[in-house]
């Protein structure tokens, strides 16, 4: 569904691309710390080695899933990425996060309780000041007033609640401008309806240094650090201030949409960025302070630079607006020197390296140009993000992409290299309509599939519900055959067993697609279907209902872990810490229970040497794994298995089986893995077309496994049938 965001809304959404803050220590110059948003204050870096090409599997060094939502960028000390986020419909858990530069491991979260809390909505800021770090350090403040320090390893150091000391924020679409650092003092700048201020805050103790009012102004810029000055662009007017007094040192008026986009200060020349024509221009000032003129030099009347502030670089000053308009400015007379349309609607601040300059759009789309008198485009590099792409921070050979909920590395070095699959020797026609979240399973020269979703994602509904049970042969043109309409079931499991079907669990959509209220319900369901009367026959259901959720059979045993049980809207749910076993050559089949491993949903299940392998999932934390765990039925214990590689949503909906005795699986990225012999490490058998997940791999016979149905976040459901050799056998 669309939905039409006011401009006001969009730019509140978008301020924390553009907000910068600058610390004048000598560790800003290298190149694995990135201090602030826009790293030093002027969107430079020197890292050296950094990619210019890269999509969801070239160059992807991680993904990580963050605990809530966040606008703000990260930051970079050393081997640390630093960034916040804001938890709770009410906003009231501010969140900040250490995260490994070189993995993406999250090494600690550290949350606290909001002094102001505020109903989240696409209106209001949710966590869009950016942090700083220095060498002692990490300073994080919140849209909530929160203002706080702590150690690189989460230790709290001091903490403020600035609306308990200087009274509410006021307005209605928050708080947004992030903190400047130097070397002994944070600069914070809170522009509002109501009373508002330039503060700085000694970093050692968190003790005032000063407190300068100013005029109530909302305005989501932040301070720039020049020298001993600090510079605010702030709507209406751009004014420097001593660092150490907070006294006004010049100012200029007039100026017309500066709302977001902060200064950029190169030698003794301000860049001011604002969406009005003709407001864009550079002002000349003492960077020494010790004169109150400040004279205009040009104003520019083509260029606006809606979020993104300007970039300085050789010479040069690069503004871009929102839609996607890059501009190439002469730093020295305001002249235009080309203007480019981009491949995406550009919110963030250009990048500047040594080479080149990194236009990071909010789809996930990056152009990166080589700066000179023409627009030479370099590469159009595309990443598929879940939601708007909000903040970059740089490091030696790296790019970490921040989106709401997520951080991407992105390095060089990281191409996915794998063997060509094998072309189809079995060729299985498509299936007769797309599906995912369903069972699949081969027995007797057919595979089966039953279930799942046909609705749009995240809808569900009795009418998007596969309600007919198909099949079809392993011979060449084989046409697929219904076996009857059956009890309508999603996120649930199919297995085979001597020439025999199994159905277990899954859920079902009982409200209509039409009514407003959801009645998802898991059922309990244990059934078997016999090919050669072409009945079913219920068997003793499970001992609890459950749904998304994986199984396999091992021998004579089936295996039933992860997935959870749904009683209503889906917000009702239970995650299940139980998992059973059952002999199928018994003749009274009984469910027996069997250590659980850790809470999971959304993971697939098979074997191999004898042991069953618990592949991925989502936790229930809400955030994807790629871990895997692993039980020895005749320790009748779990342990730690090698991780699938790749980013987080890769264990996410993926699905793996036993060929020929190995574990092959595929996951959201479209890789295809292999687990070794010794069943210690993953191996890159090939590359899908497309990569797919709450999908199904199903082996056919010793040496080739097909993969089919699921959904891609390019294409959307898929009804494909892809038949592999299964290399190496």
């Amino acid at each position: 569904m669309n939905r039409f965001i006011p401009v006001a809304v969009v730019l509140l959404l978008l301020f924390s691309l553009t907000l910068e803050s600058v610390a004048q220590t000598p560790e800003t110059d290298k190149a694995r710390t990135w201090t602030a948003f826009r790293g030093n204050g002027n969107s430079l870096s020197g890292a050296t080695g950094l990619p210019i090409e890269w999509d969801d599997q070239k160059n992807i060094a991680w993904t990580t899933e963050l605990p809530g939502y966040g606008q703000s960028s990260p930051v970079i000390w050393k081997d640390r990425v630093f960034v916040t986020t804001m938890q709770g419909e009410m906003k009231d858990v501010p969140t900040l996060i250490s995260v490994g530069l070189a993995d993406g491991k999250i090494g600690w979260t550290k949350e606290f309780h909001s002094s102001q809390e505020t109903k989240v909505s696409d209106y209001v800021s949710r966590s869009a000041p950016t942090p700083a770090v220095d060498a002692d350090r990490c300073y994080a403040f919140f849209e909530s007033g929160d203002l706080i320090a702590t150690d690189h390893q989460g230790k709290i150091q001091w903490q403020r609640s600035l609306v308990k000391e200087y009274g509410p924020f006021l307005g209605n679409h928050g708080i947004g401008s992030s903190i400047a650092i130097n070397d002994t003092t944070v600069y914070v700048l809170v522009a509002h309806e109501g009373p508002s201020y330039l503060l700085a805050v000694d970093k050692k103790t968190g003790q005032n240094v000063f407190k300068t009012d100013l005029e109530p102004k909302v305005s989501w810029s932040t301070p720039l650090v020049a020298g001993d000055q600090v510079i605010l662009s702030v709507s209406g007017t751009v004014q420097s201030y001593d660092c150490r007094s907070g006294n006004l040192i010049w100012s200029v008026g007039d100026v017309k949409g500066n709302t977001v986009a902060s200064a950029t200060v190169h030698d003794d020349v301000v860049f001011i960025g604002s969406s009005e024509r003709s407001q864009n221009f550079a002002i000349r000032f003492d960077p020494a302070g010790n004169s109150d003129k400040a004279e205009i030099l040009w104003r520019n009347d083509e260029a606006t630079s809606s979020f993104g502030s300007p970039l300085y670089l050789d010479g040069k000053v690069y503004y871009v607006n929102k839609q996607g308009i890059a501009y190439c400015v002469d730093a020295a007379t305001g002249k235009t020197i080309w203007t480019q349309r981009l491949a995406g609607s550009s919110w963030a601040s250009p990048i500047g390296t040594g080479q080149n300059v990194y236009f990071f759009a909010k789809e996930g789309i990056t152009d990166v140009l080589e700066p000179g008198s023409q627009p030479k485009l370099i590469s159009t590099n595309t990443l598929t993000v879940k939601d708007r792409l909000y903040g970059v921070a740089v490091s030696d050979s790296r790019f970490v992409v921040r989106t709401g909920t997520q951080l991407t590395g992105i390095s060089s070095g990281n191409e996915l290299e794998v063997e060509d699959l094998e072309d189809e020797t079995v060729k299985i026609k498509d299936c007769p309509v797309a599906v995912t979240s369903f069972g699949a399973a081969v027995c007797d020269g057919y595979l089966y599939v039953y279930g799942g979703n046909l609705g749009d994602a995240h809808t569900y509904s009795a009418e998007g519900q596969n309600g007919e049970f198909r099949r079809v042969g392993l011979l060449p043109d084989s046409e697929w055959e219904s076996l009857g309409e059956v009890p309508r079931r999603q996120g649930n499991a199919l297995v085979a067993y001597h020439g025999k079907i199994y159905r277990i669990g899954g859920f079902e959509a009982k409200n209509r697609l039409d009514t407003e209220d959801e009645d998802i319900v898991s059922t309990a369901d244990f059934a078997v279907y016999d090919p050669g009367t072409s009945k079913w026959t219920e068997l003793a259901p499970l001992p609890e209902p459950r749904s998304s959720f994986d199984a396999v059979v091992v021998g004579d045993i089936l295996y039933v872990v992860g997935g959870w049980s749904l009683s209503g809207d889906r917000d009702d749910s239970q995650w299940l810490g139980t998992a059973w076993q059952m002999d199928l050559s018994q003749d009274k089949l009984e469910w027996k229970s069997m250590p659980a491993p850790a809470e999971r949903r959304a993971n697939a299940l098979t074997h191999q040497n004898g042991l069953v392998y618990l592949i991925g999932g989502m936790g229930d934390d809400a955030n994807p794994t790629t871990t895997v765990l692993v039980f020895d039925p005749r320790a009748n214990q779990w342990s730690d298995g090698p991780s699938l590689p790749g980013q987080p949503m890769d264990g996410f909906g993926s699905s793996a089986f036993n060929v020929g005795g190995r574990i092959v699986a595929s996951t959201f990225s479209g890789q295809v893995l292999q687990l070794s012999a010794d069943g210690k490490a993953w191996e890159n058998i090939g590359q899908l077309p497309m990569g797919r997940f709450f999908h199904r791999l199903v082996g056919l016979n010793d040496s080739q496994f097909a993969v089919l149905g699921g959904t891609s976040p390019r294409s959307g459901k898929q009804a494909s049938v892809l038949v592999f050799d299964r290399p190496g056998k």
